[in-house]
């Protein structure tokens, strides 16, 4: 569960949806992969992008995860070229650290 400042709890997979609205707004084809990791209210969102991806998707992503989780948060988007597995050799979308 994702542990928003104000101390409810909302599903990880508000993720997953704000993600998948990419294609709805016409930005299909803009993250191959992602990752986040909350870390108190830092969520660190790991992208492998595509070949759509512009500063639109992170402005998109930004706006949509205040609207979920709330503007007292901070949002890290790094671009990067793989997202290592967890130990077990799984590939989770979320993961809460704290």
């Amino acid at each position: 569960m994702v542990i928003c400042p104000d101390g409810t709890e909302k599903s990880q997979y508000i993720f997953y949806y704000i993600i998948k609205e990419l294609d709805d707004i016409g930005l299909e084809k803009s993250i191959v992969k992602y990752k986040i990791i909350q870390n108190k209210f830092l969520f660190s969102i790991l992208i492998i992008p595509d070949s759509n991806y512009c500063d639109e998707v992170e402005n998109y992503i930004r706006k949509r995860l205040y609207e979920e989780i709330g503007c007292n948060i901070e949002i890290d988007l790094k671009i990067v070229d793989q997202i290592p597995f967890e130990k077990s050799g799984k590939l989770r979308f979320f993961k809460r650290e704290q």
